[in-house]
């Protein structure tokens, strides 16, 4: 089942936030692309669960929390946070 990956708003600052910070912004842009990708085929995969209702997914230094709407085929990402 394909996804389509959305972003709020919120997400979208934050990750712009974090890509003006980034000592390596190319790297940032290929964590989103792979996460873009990964989701638009995995985002109701199990082990992708966190938390009532909510999904992680990592990538590189970034971690995503989304929500899944399997009869639209929605994962929108509601929250972008650092990995240390």
């Amino acid at each position: 089942m394909i996804f389509s990956v959305t972003w709020t708003k919120e997400a979208l600052d934050s990750i712009a936030n974090l890509w003006v910070e980034a000592i390596n912004r190319d790297q940032v842009n290929r964590d989103i692309q792979m996460i873009d990708k990964t989701l638009e085929s995995e985002a109701a995969n199990p082990r992708h669960r966190h938390h009532e209702g909510l999904y992680r997914f990592d990538v590189g230094g970034i971690s995503v929390a989304y929500t899944v709407n399997s009869i639209d085929r929605i994962a929108d990402i509601v929250a972008i946070g650092i990995l240390n």
